[in-house]
């Protein structure tokens, strides 16, 4: 507990009248970097493309493998069941 009576002599500090106006100042240097919209409609178009493309992919597939899935199912037959 000896240790922590030492806090108690700790005297408080002012801070420098122009503090706010120095940290404003250095806030102001930092520029907000933006990306041009020629940039984002750039990378719209190129996402566009591949979501176009790839339905595109799925469209010829679903029209290719129409006939294969008469392949995987068996046809049904009912001869053991007839009398």
């Amino acid at each position: 507990m000896k240790e922590l009576e030492i806090l108690n002599k700790i005297k408080p500090v002012s801070p420098p009248s122009d503090l706010y106006d120095r940290i404003q100042l250095k806030i102001g240097k930092f520029e907000v970097a933006t990306v041009p919209m020629s940039w984002v409609r750039a990378v719209a178009a190129i996402f566009i493309c591949l979501i176009a493309i790839e339905g595109w992919q799925l469209f010829q597939t679903m029209q290719d493998d129409s006939t294969g899935i008469q392949f995987l199912i068996p046809s049904v037959s009912n001869d053991l069941y007839h009398e």
